[in-house]
């Protein structure tokens, strides 16, 4: 009667006793029928079950999951938070304006410590302002106020500019020494060329700056001096008479 299998559960028995119940509303006789059914059904799967003649219905075995996929890498603790993948902008950015520090030395060898000097300073640059918001600039284009400098910031851009310098410096010792390199590639191109890839890695890799932009909504904490003034003109809309 109630169009329902042998193994169906209990959300399925009352289900279709509601049906059942909605369409014979109004006949008594539909209705009575309807409990004893549903009354007969309910007693024969509690004898089913006292008898353990009825299995519970598992939708998943743990035993039959599907392994979870590791993570080929983890990032450490102490460097989660720093290391962060560039985006496409930064990337060009920065390759672009080391890239050309780089090849210079090849062409002008007695200037690569200059070279690899600005580059060192570009890298702090991008280091410490990666995340940073674009500064606030007038009508006439020109920067309207000066970011604060938090110190342990700086001190950690400086700190992974060196690191990464210093591992561009040793790795560019350790082939001048087991590298056979030709005439045309001097000593000092291949040291300055080493650090500045070390000064790539530290600048397109990391990210020193924790939050996207600095809270800068606090009243009278703002990188400019709107947060501090107070207006006046509001004080003559409270029914006074101008004075003449």
């Amino acid at each position: 009667m109630f169009g329902i299998t042998e193994d169906a559960d209990y959300e399925e028995v009352e289900s279709a006793y509601r049906r059942m119940c909605a369409k014979y509303a109004e006949d008594p006789k539909m209705m009575m029928k309807v409990e004893i059914n549903k009354e007969a059904i309910m007693e024969d799967r509690l004898q089913k079950r006292m008898k353990g003649l009825t299995t519970p219905k598992v939708k998943e075995s743990p035993f039959e999951r599907k392994p979870m996929k590791k993570k080929r890498f983890v990032v450490p603790k102490f460097l989660r938070g720093i290391v962060q993948l560039p985006d496409r902008a930064h990337l060009r950015r920065v390759s672009t304006l080391l890239g050309v520090f780089a090849i210079m030395p090849f062409f002008l060898p007695t200037l690569s410590s200059s070279f690899m000097a600005i580059s060192g300073m570009s890298s702090l640059g991008f280091l410490y302002n990666r995340g940073l918001p674009e500064e606030p600039k007038d009508d006439m284009g020109r920067p309207g106020a000066v970011r604060p400098v938090e110190k342990n910031l700086v001190l950690k851009t400086i700190g992974l500019v060196c690191v990464f310098g210093g591992l561009g410096f040793g790795l560019a010792k350790i082939i001048l020494s087991y590298v056979a390199l030709p005439i045309w590639f001097a000593p000092e191109t291949a040291v300055s060329t080493s650090v500045i890839f070390g000064f790539w890695l530290s600048s397109v890799f990391f990210q020193v700056q924790e939050v996207a932009a600095p809270s800068a909504k606090k009243k009278g904490k703002g990188w400019g001096n709107s947060g501090k003034g107070k207006g006046k003109g509001g004080k003559g809309g409270k029914g006074g008479k101008p004075k003449k």
